[in-house]
């Protein structure tokens, strides 16, 4: 399959293939129906054209309050190289991380002319918020040199199953930050180590979470932290739900998913699942073979994406419907009133799909299966996107808001 131009595969005739076909609609593109046709041409010259529909609605969709956050290992550096790649590529790739909605990322660039580049092509990419960097930070960084960005300094990651060793270079790196005027950041695999963690300084400005070991804790509803998962699991509405409406029902701050690529190690291939990801890797004491972790596979042009990496773009999407419709819900309320019929059939839509998403039996890092619940399909999280988008056209018309 090529990036670019028609793409070419082989078909066995009589049996059935799956073509996925992305459509982005631009910005300011007029709303009603948009219609096209995709050609398919087979090899003795047949031709056949598929009927393509995309409706676009009067509808701008709000911003939701929570940050998301996508660990990015790529770097402009050649001395880097198991994730240096070409500066157009990195481009492309901090431009696809922004199309999907995700409002942060991580830099790890290690010299300071090359820490300014980066934050600058991170905004041209459309970045206008938090960017992490690895403690510790380049020397002679300051905040000014991010234009805008606001740096935060990654001080430790998932300590807690690393062992006492680490508990030194997290003060370090703590005392550097503090010594920037930097703001911080920690992961833990556990939200039961947040005691500990208090214990061995101030606590990071930001703790992100490890959701499959502290789903109880971010079922309690604790404002203020993060939550992450591994984002290389094939499993497209696993991700879908943690992005979306998992994220709006838990009221976290935000999301940490890790991460867009962590290529493997030269002569290792990215497109082989069998080799080794990174030979001798080990945590909390064991050593075991992981698979590659890739949300989008690399190209010369960009990246190859993926039914997760789609996943997690679909689910930063419905929290924008659902954020829109709160938003448009109060305005709606100031209006008409909360028991007018329409506000009255928003909230137990609402109350349904919250009902839905059970915040500690969604099911994560299962090897068994594939979907975040038993009782929701991919197709139920679609229909509760329809469902938000007739109200909020609705609420829109009560409010008299566009």
């Amino acid at each position: 399959m090529r990036l670019t131009g028609p793409a070419t595969a082989g078909v066995i005739a009589g049996e059935p293939v799956q073509v996925w076909v992305t459509a982005t609609v631009p910005a300011g593109a007029a709303a009603g129906h948009h219609a096209g046709a995709i050609e398919v041409r087979a090899a003795g010259g047949a031709c056949v054209e598929i009927y393509v529909g995309v409706t676009v609605l009067p509808l701008a969709l709000r911003e939701p309050r929570q940050e998301r956050f996508l660990w990015y290992r790529g770097t402009i550096d050649c001395a880097q190289p198991q994730h240096r790649v070409p500066e157009d590529v990195f481009c492309s790739q901090l431009a696809d991380i922004r199309s999907h909605g995700f409002t942060a990322i991580s830099l790890n660039e290690r010299r300071p002319a090359l820490v300014r580049r980066a934050a600058r092509l991170a905004r041209e990419a459309g970045f206008a918020g938090t960017v992490v960097l690895h403690a510790p930070v380049p020397a002679g960084i300051t905040p000014a040199d991010f234009g805008g960005l606001r740096p935060v300094v990654y001080v430790s990651d998932e300590i807690d199953v690393r062992g006492e060793e680490w508990h030194d270079g997290h003060r370090r790196n703590l005392a550097g930050a503090a010594g920037l005027g930097l703001p911080t950041m920690a992961s833990i695999a556990d939200a039961g180590f947040l005691p500990r963690l208090a214990e061995l300084g101030p606590v990071p400005d930001v703790v992100s979470v490890y959701l499959p070991r502290s789903r109880e804790f971010v079922a309690g509803r604790v404002g203020g932290v993060y939550y992450h998962w591994a984002a290389h699991m094939e499993k497209p509405n696993v991700h879908r739900v943690l992005a979306g409406f998992y994220l709006w029902k838990s009221g976290a701050a935000g999301i940490a998913p890790y991460c867009y690529q962590h290529l493997p190690v030269h002569p290792n291939s990215p497109y082989d699942d069998f080799d080794d990801w990174e030979p001798g890797f080990v945590i909390g004491g064991t050593a075991d073979d992981y698979k590659d972790h890739l949300a989008t596979y690399p190209a010369r042009t960009g990246v190859v994406p993926t039914l997760q990496w789609e996943g997690m773009g679909e689910g930063i999407t419905d929290l924008r419907y659902v954020t829109t419709v709160d938003e448009l819900l109060v305005a709606a309320d100031a209006v008409a009133g909360p028991k007018a019929e329409e506000c009255v059939k928003v909230r137990a839509t609402l109350d349904e799909l919250a009902a839905a998403i059970s915040l500690t039996a969604v099911d994560v890092a299962s090897e068994t299966s594939t979907e975040p619940y038993p009782h929701l399909t991919g197709g139920d999280l679609s229909r509760f996107r329809a469902r938000l988008a007739s109200h909020a056209l609705a609420l829109q018309a009560i409010a008299g808001d566009r």
